[in-house]
């Protein structure tokens, strides 16, 4: 019979860009059996890949798209012939060009069952998408008091100093909305940059009492809020999630918005090139567009807004044009990294901070030396430890030899895309989908910022 022996440590984090996913560790022990948990708290519908760490060994924990509201758990039972000790879990989540990064230690004892030459009996372990963990409280204390540091109700006050501190139950995150207007403040249902975001509880992982955050960024039908306490622990974290249902406080002086804009076209995740038309409904007296994308693809802190033009003629409805050939072309790792934005203008053409975004690829052709091709480029070799992909005489990597090496950030030509060997990374993912380049030479599409990750991406052809 195994002893158990738990000894929970602090979950430290690696965050890439200011990410905000965390892990949590737990150890329990039930019918002799020792059973380890790691939970994700990260953003909505990303493509997640753990690996388990113990001593020397290291084995991949398989990939998870996180639940709607960023959730998602690994489990497993520990084998035999494990001994006690550390044991280590890292995750890194692809959403957009940006990867987050996260990492969690424990020690617990080895399990009992079976002997495991690996990390864990492979049937044991269990993957599956599940809702964040809720807020801790989410209360503002009784009393004359302050609102208890560490708080959401704290973190929001901080921020939105123009709001006056509500007492008792009326100072509960779930009441804020109501003191509020109680107070004079304007409160809707339409999300704005720097409103308070009110939660009632179990709405979007809200606790008992509520939970309140302060909206950091307006995206389509979602929200991106900064919030304090919404997983436990000190400091704050950031999260993008749907907003139907939820309640805002605004500044005194800026009455709640009722004009709105949608992008109607072109579509989320369409493959664009040349000249297109970017089309949006509004109620609103003008319409601003503008596109945002990276001029290096490879780097993360590359990332500009182009202006597209204002339309303010509601007659005729709302439209611009934008050259795609001014964007690098760009797909993402795990989704479209370019945004295109339309945001709500006012009587006098000033922006009112509501606006709507769909994301989608670029993808212009060149023709150059009596050769059509898609110049993209090279990413995510770094996380590897190699900054490196070889290229290759063919479709693989075991039958064919190295003709040489792209770096990230790198230009890469491709006329034709192939099926080929199955190219597995180190943290779960996979593609067996190579790229031809103009040289004649191959590299597997893995590495590389073509819209489609594991699939053709068109309006790349396929090889003959």
């Amino acid at each position: 019979m195994a002893v158990l022996a738990i000894c929970l440590l602090a979950p430290s984090s690696v965050l890439a860009g200011g990410s905000g996913i965390s892990l949590w560790s737990n150890v329990t022990k039930a019918d002799d059996s020792v059973f380890i948990k790691v939970s994700l708290g990260g953003f909505p519908r990303e493509q997640c890949t753990g690996t388990v760490h113990k001593g020397a060994r290291a084995h991949g924990a398989g990939t998870i798209i996180t639940s709607k509201n960023g959730g998602a758990s690994w489990s497993w039972q520990a084998p035999g012939n494990i001994s006690g000790g550390k044991w280590g879990f890292s995750v890194i989540c692809a959403g957009g060009a940006r990867l987050h990064k996260a990492s969690t230690s424990f020690k617990a004892s080895g399990g009992v069952g079976p002997s495991s030459r690996g990390l864990w009996v492979p049937e044991t372990l269990h993957r599956r998408s599940v809702d964040q963990p809720r807020s801790a409280e989410g209360n503002g204390g009784g009393g004359g008091s302050l609102y208890p540091v560490g708080q959401c109700t704290w973190w929001v006050a901080k921020h939105r100093p123009d709001l006056p501190f509500f007492p008792g139950k009326s100072g509960d995150a779930l009441n804020w909305a109501k003191s509020a207007a109680a107070q004079g403040f304007p409160v809707g249902n339409i999300p704005t940059v720097g409103a308070v975001a009110v939660f009632q509880p179990n709405q979007y992982g809200a606790g008992r009492f509520g939970h309140v955050a302060l909206v950091t960024a307006v995206l389509g039908k979602e929200i991106r809020v900064s919030e304090a306490n919404f997983r436990g622990g000190a400091g704050h974290d950031m999260r993008t999630i749907e907003y139907s249902g939820v309640s805002f406080i605004y500044r005194k002086g800026n009455p709640a918005p009722s004009l709105q804009a949608t992008i109607t076209g072109p579509g989320e995740n369409q493959s664009l090139h040349g000249t297109v038309a970017i089309t949006a409904t509004s109620n609103a007296p003008g319409v601003r567009f503008a596109a945002f994308y990276y001029t290096n693809p490879a780097v993360h802190n590359s990332g500009q807004w182009e202006s597209l033009g204002d339309d303010q003629t509601p007659g005729n409805g709302f439209s611009a044009t934008w050259d795609t050939t001014s964007a690098p072309n760009q797909g993402g790792l795990g989704g479209s990294s370019v945004i295109l934005r339309a945001t709500v203008l006012g009587d006098d053409g000033t922006p009112t901070g509501a606006h709507s975004d769909i994301r989608v690829n670029v993808a212009n052709s060149r023709t150059s030396g009596g050769h059509t091709y898609f110049p993209y480029y090279v990413v995510g070799t770094c996380e590897e430890g190699e900054c490196t992909l070889h290229t290759r005489s063919g479709p693989g990597y075991s039958g064919y030899p190295i003709t040489g090496e792209k770096h990230d950030g790198e230009e890469v030509d491709i006329v034709c895309q192939g099926y080929g060997e199955n190219f597995a990374s180190r943290f779960g993912g996979a593609s067996d989908i190579w790229d031809k380049l103009t040289d004649g030479n191959w590299v597997t599409d893995y590495y590389v910022d073509t819209p489609e990750r594991g699939v053709p991406s068109a309006p790349i052809p396929l090889c003959p």
